[in-house]
Order: structure tokens, then C-alpha cells, then sequence
């Protein structure tokens, strides 16, 4: 293939002045406008009882070294929060911030803070939350489906004879369960004890399409906020 003089001498007049250019000009970009880098940006310690304390982390660091270092200092208005350092400085290594709460003098219910991050080069909000309760009591759980007493068929109520429940076919196990303070955390499902469904979002349903011929035992545990738990079984003659 022949290539013409003119559009060579183009084409390499190009690749000279590529390779004129400063290689600064090609660096600068990756910094970003804000240096201020911190991870994770919230934190959420779940349910607390009144009095309890936790702990937890973050880092902060200079997202690029090349862009410097970074000054910062952090600030909140909450009394029940406590930071440790308040300040610091990064040229591109990890600080770690520790965030202590206590729940002490709090009422119950849902608490946020958020710490203000100010920097020389970018600024930013870590957010944290907790729920105070003083919950000593385990949640409630109920299968509702199979129903005691009833007869199914690949699902749905026949009728109802009462010292017994069977189930003919599949079958959806249905479970509710509820907490008077805190949410539910999971709901676990267990078939002859062993676990078939862990469910942490309702709805709580577990499929039963294997088939099967005897006594089954079916049990539902629910743990709520803390952790507490609470079961409900049920026995049912299982045909196909």
C-alpha cells in the first residue's frame, strides 16, 4: 500500500507535537477538585439499651499525595457522641477516627448524628444512628400457613378437621412475626430441624414443593432487634 509524502510528513509533524507537550498537564487531572477522602461514610449501630456504649471507625486520608496533603478537623453537636482524635493531618496515609456513643440520659426511640468533616481541600458529614430501647421481651411468631386443623390441597384450604393438619402437594409456609419495640432482624424456618429459610424481610415464606409421606415438624424462630427469640411449631402429615 503507498502512502502519500504529504500525509506522512502530517502524521509525524503530529507525533512531535505530542511528544512536545509537558507531561504535567496530563497528571493534574487525576486529583479531582476536593483531596479529602474518609470510608465508610456512616455507620449504623443498630438497637442499644439505655446506659450501653459502642465503638466504632472510620478512616481518613488524603485521597492523592500528589495533590498535597490535607488539614482537618471534625465537629458535632450531639453530647452523647465522643471523637477521638478531632484532628489531624494526611499526605496520603490512613488516619483512624474512633466514634464512641452512650446511651445514658438518651429516651427511647431512633437517634442520628452526623460528625462535620472540614478539610483544606474538600469538606464532608460521617452519619451515624442508633435505636435506644429498653427491650427485654422476645418478639411474637405465628405460621399462619398451614393453618392448625386443616386440610390442604397443592395449596389451598380444603376444610377444616381440626385434631390434625394435613398437606396434600406443595405448599407455601407462611410465617408472621413482630416486635413491640424494635424490628424483627430475621426469621428462620426449620423442617424436622433442619433449616430450609432464613428470611431477614417479610414476607416470610418458605416453598415446600418436595414431596413427602409422614409427620413433619415445622418450626418458625424469629429474633428481633436484640436478638432475642421466640418459636412456633407446628406438626403436619405431609402426603406427596
Amino acid at each position: 500500500m503507498k502512502i502519500k509524502t504529504a500525509g506522512m510528513l502530517l502524521l509525524i509533524a503530529g507525533i512531535s507535537l505530542i511528544s512536545a507537550m509537558p507531561v504535567t498537564n496530563v497528571a493534574t487531572i487525576t486529583a479531582g477538585k476536593d483531596n479529602l477522602c474518609f470510608y465508610p461514610k456512616s455507620w449504623d449501630f443498630g438497637y442499644l439499651r439505655p446506659g450501653e456504649t459502642a465503638s466504632a471507625q472510620f478512616d481518613i486520608w488524603a485521597c492523592c499525595g500528589c495533590a498535597g496533603s490535607i488539614t482537618y478537623s471534625l465537629y458535632k453537636n450531639c453530647s452523647w457522641v465522643d471523637i477521638h482524635p478531632t484532628n489531624g493531618t494526611s499526605s496520603g496515609e490512613m488516619d483512624t477516627i474512633t466514634v464512641t456513643i452512650d446511651t445514658a440520659g438518651l429516651p427511647e426511640g431512633n437517634h442520628s448524628c452526623s460528625i462535620f468533616i472540614y478539610s483544606n481541600n474538600g469538606n464532608g458529614f460521617f452519619n451515624i444512628k442508633v435505636g435506644v430501647f429498653d427491650d427485654h421481651t422476645p418478639p411474637t411468631v405465628k405460621i399462619v400457613k398451614p393453618e392448625k386443623g386443616w386440610i390442604y390441597l397443592n395449596g389451598e384450604k380444603l376444610f377444616r378437621i381440626g385434631f390434625a393438619t394435613i398437606v396434600i402437594g406443595d405448599i407455601s409456609v407462611e410465617v408472621e412475626a413482630k416486635d413491640d419495640k424494635t424490628c424483627i432482624d430475621k426469621v428462620e424456618i426449620y423442617l424436622n430441624n433442619k433449616l430450609m429459610r432464613t428470611d431477614h424481610l417479610k414476607p416470610y415464606i418458605w416453598n415446600w414443593d418436595d414431596s413427602g409421606f409422614g409427620i413433619y415438624s415445622i418450626r418458625a424462630v424469629a429474633y428481633d432487634g436484640f436478638l432475642q427469640q421466640m418459636s412456633s411449631s407446628l406438626k403436619v402429615l405431609k402426603l406427596m
